[in-house]
């Protein structure tokens, strides 16, 4: 595999492939002797060798992706140096985190879709997603290290870039089909043509696996509850030992269209069904799933004629995202102990039985709609001076059904035994009153930021930038960056990165 990464020096040193020393100005040309696989943008947002990037960075090409035999996005990022591929513990949704920082949502690695990032409100992360089809991969680009001063506070440990391929990078039409173990079947077609002035790219992935059921465990959250009341003669209800929900089922569909300096970009990507792994409670809960619904639409105009010595580029971008589930929080016949609030309280508690689980069907909507503008200038000698400026609204709603919690157990009026209260499956609606799991809300965020590679000398390269935000409900942020790279022979690089 051509895996172009930068093993980092925190004073960075770096083994690179390409001829380095170059004039700032001069890679145009060395875009022609290198070709594209040694280059990446989302280091400082303008294209440039791997090797002279102000970052630790990993280019990964359609070509490494079909070398590599991968299938799935997580297969591709574990080969990338500093990127370990982990599950979260609830979905066993995919987190990538960056040199060990790392959280169950994982919310400090920015991710992006042709430069549009695909972050939701909800955890800050990139959702409960099973996988990402990668048949339709161009490259993927991997900084590790902050990039929050070209993309704000969420690049907080690093930001992949998933660039998908266009009419030209598909050059007619092909279709695939992929049979694997635990009753997997993939099936792809992909199209490019050109349609009079317009370039056209198709994509539509589908994916369906039963999971692995050999993953199994001992014992899970419900057994704790079983081996406390066991003493009492009450019958266990956990489904341990058993196999983890690792099902699932879903497809992809884009349609990219370029006209001249216009790029429109539609995406749609559709999860119908996911197992929850060992359950959102950490008990087993083998017909818990989960179903998302993404939809994103990209403008991008670029226009280097606008402008002397510049590059003028204009984003405009939508994402819908609509989040269902049904869960079983606690299987049918768990015997809990509730508090007041009715919630699980192990202090003061009344004991109750679920007799058909202790359930959930929690939903949520998001929509993000976001404007920039971008102007590049190098009408100064030495000097590549970025302006950016832009817009986001975030808005999230929720809805919610349960049979526990506050607003639905009415312990006074539930009718009890000297022993235990019985509570049955029946779902109370609480969408719109104080007790649904989120409230409306909505978020505007704005921000500009500046930035200048300044090639001191002729294998010297600074460059220094600084971005600010403000977010309309907490407040402003103010994320500066420096970085000085040295071209010290035709095979090294060092880096001082901050």
């Amino acid at each position: 595999m051509k895996n172009r990464s930068l093993p980092l020096l925190t004073l960075a040193v770096a083994l690179t492939q390409g001829a380095a020393g170059a004039f700032a100005g001069a890679e145009e040309d060395l875009l022609l002797s290198f070709g594209e696989e040694e280059f990446l943008s989302i280091a400082t947002g303008q294209k440039q060798l791997v090797a002279k990037a102000p970052a630790v960075a990993s280019v990964i090409t359609a070509e490494d992706i079909q070398a590599l035999g991968a299938n799935t996005l997580e297969e591709v990022l574990a080969t990338v140096p500093g990127v370990h591929v982990s599950l979260s513990s609830t979905y066993f949704s995919p987190i990538y985190s960056v040199r060990g920082v790392y959280t169950d949502k994982n919310p400090q690695v920015l991710m992006l879709v042709n430069g549009v990032p695909i972050t939701q409100t909800h955890f800050g992360d990139r959702g409960g997603r099973a996988n990402f089809p990668i048949r339709d991969v161009a490259r993927i680009e991997v900084i590790r290290g902050p990039g929050s001063a070209v993309y704000g506070a969420d690049a907080l440990a690093g930001v992949i870039n998933v660039i998908t391929k266009t009419a030209g990078q598909i050059d007619g039409t092909e279709v695939g089909l992929r049979a694997a173990s635990f009753d997997t079947t993939e099936g792809w077609l992909l199209h490019g043509n050109r349609w009079g002035e317009v370039d056209v790219a198709v994509s539509l992935q589908a994916m369906q696996t039963d999971g692995d059921d050999s993953r199994r465990v001992g014992s899970d959250a419900q057994s704790v509850f079983d081996a406390l009341t066991a003493p009492l003669g009450v019958p266990p209800a956990s489904l341990a030992p058993g196999p983890l929900a690792t099902r699932a089922e879903g497809y992809d569909a884009r349609v990219d269209l370029q006209y001249r300096k216009l790029q429109l970009r539609f995406w749609n990507w559709r999860q119908n069904d996911a197992g929850v792994g060992p359950g959102l409670a950490l008990a087993l809960d083998p017909a818990g799933n989960g179903e998302i619904d993404n939809y994103l639409f990209d403008a991008h105009y670029v226009d280097p004629d606008l402008l002397a010595h510049s590059v003028v580029e204009f984003h405009l971008s939508y994402m819908d995202i609509n989040v269902r589930t049904e869960q079983t929080l606690f299987p049918a016949g768990a015997l809990l102990p509730i508090g007041a609030d009715g919630n699980i309280d192990l202090g003061n508690y009344v004991p109750m039985l679920f007799s058909e689980g202790y359930r959930g069907s929690p939903e949520f909507y998001e929509q993000h709609t976001r404007a920039e503008a971008i102007l590049n200038y190098d009408g100064f000698e030495a000097h590549k001076l970025r302006f950016a400026a832009g817009l986001t609204r975030q808005e999230e709603s929720g809805k919610e059904g349960k049979n526990f919690g506050p607003g639905v157990l009415d312990l006074a009026n539930r009718g009890c035994s000297a022993f235990v209260c019985v509570v049955d499956g029946t779902l109370t609606d609480v969408s719109g009153t104080p007790w649904v799991f989120i409230e409306d809300q909505d978020r505007d965020i704005a921000y500009a930021s500046v930035q200048d590679q300044w090639q001191i000398a002729n294998d010297w390269n600074l460059t220094f930038g600084l971005r600010y935000d403000d977010y309309s409900d907490f407040g402003s942020t103010l994320n500066p960056r420096a970085a000085l790279v040295w071209d010290a022979s035709t095979d090294l690089t060092a880096k001082v990165l901050s």
